[in-house]
């Protein structure tokens, strides 16, 4: 499966929405483009069941608000999550997509080798399109940086070399 390259738009807005992703909420979707079936709920179970980082929960669930303390239960049907370090990432179908709140670019990376099994794209709030080479150019760019960074340390650190 091919996904849609980034143009220099999509990169501009993931720069500006990678800056919400703290400040406010920030979703990021598994989907199928439009000329595609949506994703069934079968299919995404179907997955889900047989990826062991995914678990799938039934039942009652009891829940502590983590501002207050207080604790309440809710039905899960067919909740399911990533469990990411330590942490339970939920990812929840509805309408033919399977929804992210806030990744980070581990989950992000989750959310494609999904995308592929289920011949789907990775698409955030405000349509950018995420993809293999969202990494590749990421990687490129915190390389840079880290070059700019040493360049800019040797000149700062040159002035005082008194010796070789």
């Amino acid at each position: 499966m091919s996904f849609i390259n980034l143009g220099a738009n999509q990169e501009n807005e993931i720069q500006k929405n990678q800056s919400n992703f703290e400040s406010m909420g920030y979703s990021v979707y598994i989907i199928r483009p439009e000329e595609k079936e949506p994703i069934s709920k079968e299919e995404w179970l179907n997955y889900a069941k047989n990826d062991p980082e995914i678990k799938i929960v039934n039942g009652d669930i009891e829940v502590t608000n983590p501002q207050t303390g207080k604790k309440f239960t809710y039905k899960a049907d067919n909740l399911t999550y990533y469990l990411y370090q330590s942490e339970e990432v939920t990812f929840s179908y509805g309408n033919g997509d399977i929804t992210v709140s806030d990744p980070n670019d581990e989950i992000i990376f989750k959310m494609l080798s999904i995308a592929k099994e289920l011949d789907a794209i990775v698409m955030g709030d405000g349509g950018v399109i995420f993809n293999d080479s969202y990494f590749e150019k990421k990687s490129k760019a915190e390389k840079h940086n880290e070059n700019s960074d040493k360049e800019s340390s040797k000149k700062k650190n040159s002035k005082w070399k008194f010796w070789n």
